[in-house]
């Protein structure tokens, strides 16, 4: 491990919607007069500046970080808070192998629940609910060891409304309630857009490239096209060459290129484009 290091909390800003440094505006992270659009807060007149920041993606990024933190240490493990140290793995044992550095505190006392009421009055002020306490302490009882349980428990408090709010927070008693899943028929026209994300499946530079095109001194838009996708004196790029292009006749004569190419492995555009669709 290092002997020296600094700690370095990973664009914390974009996981956790606040960061050092990473103010929006002058204004700081949410506006003094905010109030959110729907729930109580807005039914009663009041106002929730840091309701601003209170986003799925944010609430979602704060438990990773946690969950992260109590079970690898300050790593990059899963969305952790941190970065990677250059060794280890993520492997939740009690080693903290892949960190750089990790949460020491032993609760005090001999049982389970006195673990429990030690780090609830360390992370809740003690305001956590008898209820969770039972819960938590039926979950963690089913681990191994020391170490295991006091990682367990950690983990079950942060994830308590009572860790997340500064007041006495009840239960309500009330069943959620269960969306139909199953829509209803509706006799107006649908139409819906789907949206495909491939992860480094599509090179949309190679998927429609100049081909027939004019230009000045004998550099054409298709020769510009070649250099900026690396061809070199020494290197062929990573431009695709005619012979391996379907090519598309232009329909705008303002514009230097009289066709353009499309790639090989996708005639299917090309027929559907010459077939006006």
């Amino acid at each position: 491990m290092f002997d020296n290091y600094q700690v370095k909390l990973w664009k914390i800003h974009e996981k956790i919607g606040q960061g050092p440094h990473e103010f929006p505006t002058v204004f700081s992270f949410f506006l003094p007069e905010y109030v959110p659009d729907s729930g109580p807060i807005l039914s009663s007149n009041l106002l929730s500046p840091e309701a601003m920041l209170l986003t799925m993606p944010n609430t979602v990024g704060l438990l990773n970080g946690l969950f992260s933190l109590i079970k690898y240490g300050l790593s990059d493990c899963h969305d952790g808070f941190g970065v990677y140290p250059g060794y280890g793995g993520c492997s939740d044992n009690g080693l903290y192998e892949k960190s750089t550095g990790r949460l020491t505190y032993n609760p005090a006392g001999a049982t389970i629940s006195e673990y429990i009421s030690d780090l609830a009055l360390l992370l809740t002020a003690g305001r956590l609910s008898d209820e969770n306490r039972a819960t938590i302490e039926d979950e963690c009882s089913l681990e191994p060891d020391n170490t295991s349980i006091t990682r367990c428990i950690q983990q079950l408090i942060v994830s308590t409304g009572e860790f997340h709010s500064t007041s006495h927070t009840s239960r309500s008693g009330e069943s959620r309630k269960k969306e139909n899943d199953t829509p209803g028929e509706s006799s107006e026209p649908y139409k819906a857009i789907i949206y495909f994300y491939l992860g480094g499946g599509c090179d949309s530079y190679n998927l429609l490239t100049p081909h027939t095109c004019s230009g000045e001194l004998g550099d054409t838009v298709y020769d510009r096209y070649l250099k900026i996708r690396g061809k070199s004196d020494i290197s062929d790029g990573v431009g695709l060459p005619l012979n391996r292009l379907h090519e598309i006749q232009a329909n705008n004569e303002e514009q230097p290129c009289a066709s353009f190419g499309i790639h090989e492995k996708l005639t299917i555009l090309k027929d559907l484009y010459n077939d006006g669709k």
